[in-house]
């Protein structure tokens, strides 16, 4: 069903590449801007660090070396290009030419920020876990 409504004769958004192009051409013809999160997500983002922090004061406690994280920054930066990316297609969807996208972001782009970095994380200690196996099984000498 997916495949006949893109291939449709009322749907403008012919290609995926149609996308980036815009988003090409949105940056180097838009005012800088400053995106900001929503009330509901600048609460969230603050709860996130507020638990990292907690997490860093138990290890040093506990006599354990902190943890160190990326995360709050990572889905800061992804939030904020979901958001660019989730306004550009929809407008090439519905057959309008994409302006600057609405400075605040959702929680909602904030919450699916968050599912990609986490299984992006998920996937770096997958690897992490088998990149010993791989190299213990190819480098072991006889």
């Amino acid at each position: 069903m997916a495949r006949a409504w893109f291939q449709s004769e009322e749907m403008p958004l012919k290609q995926v590449s149609d996308i980036f192009l815009e988003l090409y051409d949105a940056h180097d013809r838009n005012a800088p801007s400053h995106d900001i999160f929503s009330e509901e997500s600048a609460q969230k983002l603050t709860a996130l660090q507020d638990d990292f922090i907690q997490e860093v004061n138990d290890a040093i406690q506990a006599g354990n070396v902190p943890p160190k994280s990326k995360k709050i920054d990572l889905l800061q930066r992804v939030a904020v290009c979901l958001h660019v990316f989730d306004y550009t297609t929809s407008e090439l969807i519905e057959g309008r030419q994409p302006r600057t996208p609405p400075q605040s972001i959702s929680l909602q782009t904030l919450n699916r920020a968050q599912q990609f970095v986490d299984y992006a994380e998920t996937q770096k200690h997958i690897v992490m876990e088998v990149s010993p196996i791989i190299f213990l099984f190819f480098y072991s000498g006889p």
